[in-house]
């Protein structure tokens, strides 16, 4: 009645689809489904404190977990890769 009461649905930081509340962690103040915040090399789950977001050249943001996020960025590539993870297109501007 006094303004717009329904509130956009916000979109995971990672995979970019909508999160709901139930399924939403905060990580790098950014909305997060709880089945994303997994490790880009293991897919182990990660956890809040242990692990690292880290941007890819050409793959995009990833979340590492305790036991890989000190791999050079070629291992970490590796990893990504094997996992079948793939290039993302270039965004035109």
């Amino acid at each position: 009645m006094f303004g717009d009461t329904q509130q956009r649905e916000k979109k995971c930081g990672f995979c970019n689809e909508e999160v709901s509340k139930a399924d939403e962690m905060i990580v790098e103040r950014k909305p997060v489904h709880k089945n994303c915040f997994k490790c880009g090399v293991c897919g182990k789950e990660c956890k809040v404190g242990q692990s690292l977001a880290q941007q890819i050249p050409e793959y995009g943001w990833f979340f590492f977990c305790f036991d890989h996020r000190l791999l050079s960025p070629g291992e970490k590539v590796e990893g990504i890769k094997a996992k079948g993870y793939q290039k993302k297109a270039a965004s035109k501007k």
